[in-house]
């Protein structure tokens, strides 16, 4: 039964120092490729609303920090939000 080789990078710290920065680089490649998407998604709606990109990124961040404490809050904050059916727009007449 042979054993398993262990990585080279625990044993040599340079390779180790290499392969952090390496992860690091990744995760902020990751993180700016994600804001890119969110800020053409955002400038979609404020396009759509008539709304500036700073108004509609602030309604967006306010989103995220009210979700935030829903989620920290549990079932306490869960059971106080009120449920709606989501807005159905009207249906289109067909032409014929």
């Amino acid at each position: 039964m042979e054993l398993p080789v262990p990585s080279r990078a625990k044993y040599n710290p340079l390779l180790r120092i290499l392969s952090h920065k390496r992860s690091m680089e990744d995760e902020k490649a990751n993180a700016n490729s994600e804001l890119r998407y969110l800020a053409l998604e955002l400038t979609k709606i404020a396009t759509k609303k008539k709304q500036t990109f700073k108004a509609v990124a602030a309604e967006y961040m306010q989103n995220v920090y009210e979700l935030q404490s829903i989620l920290k809050g549990g079932s306490k904050a869960h059971s106080q939000l009120s449920f709606k059916a989501p807005i159905q727009e009207p249906e289109r007449q067909k032409k014929r």
